[in-house]
């Protein structure tokens, strides 16, 4: 039986936390066994349970989780499913999480100033992340399918070369990428005491050609500085040209482990309508770019001769600029 780590998991302030934590042990354990994994990785299974405690606490500590929203992040980590192994011939991958159910390669190795064991805390608190942001990012694939019912969306989407509604729907995507990034990133040193790295000037050419983008990123540094631009131009946020692109991001994680994300951006759109137009092209610039990587490394089919997307970061700059040079939000 799975050995709780914390004994802070009383039933009266986490309900059903601890009785949640055995139940993944055990549905975990049969999905390997009859999977006939290696006996000798079984115990990879208890480390990421322990992991997700150490997540769950750490949230807490970095002050990412209020005492308002804690519930809400506590009954989405409860729909957790299953953690699965990938078998050894498909360990090119990190880790790939399917709606409630996790699949992570369980032979990571280091990276840059981060250990093995760093980053298999990095990879895991990924894709935690994502299990928090599951609900609000259904109700926005949703809410793309009505923008994508409005000619004018249509008709922009046409004049950008992107006539498909899912590049709506993978700029959400990114979004829910880039916030589960910079909240692993945090936690992660957090767990080292140490501070993050600064940001640098990086190069992706086969995503951005030889269009240089600015990350602290150890993993998907590529999503940080779009995803932050768009973070910008959210009223809600209150955002100041001051704020590091990680100040930006922790702003929107805190909103997205709310649950109210996509809410708050439908509500600031209907108060401003005229701003659509370019919300819709950020979003869509912000879904080619996710495109474009996932088709990198096989992720998503695509074309792989047609993946540099540093096109879409000139509107994605033209549009923000304001917002990161002078503050102003819409």
């Amino acid at each position: 039986m799975y050995q709780i780590k914390y004994s802070v998991w009383d039933e009266r302030r986490f309900p059903g936390f601890r009785q949640k934590l055995v139940q993944l042990e055990q549905v975990s354990k049969q999905a390997f066994y009859a999977s006939h994994g290696d006996p000798n990785e079984e115990k990879y299974i208890d480390r990421v349970l322990h992991y997700l405690e150490d997540y769950y606490v750490s949230l807490f500590q970095t002050k990412l989780v209020s005492k308002e929203s804690y519930s809400y992040v506590l009954e989405q980590l409860k729909k957790m499913e299953v953690i699965k192994l990938f078998p050894k011939d498909e360990r090119k991958y990190l880790a790939i999480t399917y709606r409630y159910g996790l699949s992570v390669n369980p032979e990571p190795k280091t990276l840059r100033n981060l250990s093995e064991e760093d980053v298999a805390f990095m990879i895991a608190a990924h894709e935690f992340g994502h299990i928090i942001n599951t609900e609000w990012h259904d109700k926005s694939l949703r809410y793309c399918n009505q923008l994508y019912s409005q000619t004018r969306v249509q008709g922009i989407l046409q004049n950008m070369g992107l006539s498909d509604v899912g590049y709506l729907k993978d700029g959400f995507c990114l979004l829910d990428e880039g916030i589960s990034q910079e909240v692993a990133e945090i936690l992660t040193y957090d767990r080292k005491k140490q501070s993050r790295p600064l940001s640098e000037f990086r190069n992706n050419i086969e995503i951005f050609n030889y269009q240089p983008y600015k990350t602290n990123f150890n993993l998907y540094g590529e999503f940080q500085e779009p995803v932050a631009r768009f973070a910008r131009t959210l009223n809600f946020l209150h955002c100041s040209p001051q704020d590091s692109d990680d100040e930006v991001l922790t702003k929107l994680a805190r909103q997205a482990f709310r649950g109210d994300l996509l809410d708050r951006i439908q509500m600031e759109l209907e108060m401003k309508p005229d701003k659509m137009d370019n919300f819709v092209i950020l979003l869509a610039s912000l879904g080619r770019i996710k495109r474009s990587t996932y088709e990198k490394v096989g992720l998503t089919p695509g074309d792989r001769k047609n993946i540099v997307v540093n096109s879409y970061l000139s509107p994605l700059q033209k549009i923000t600029d304001p917002y990161v040079k002078s503050g102003k939000s819409w």
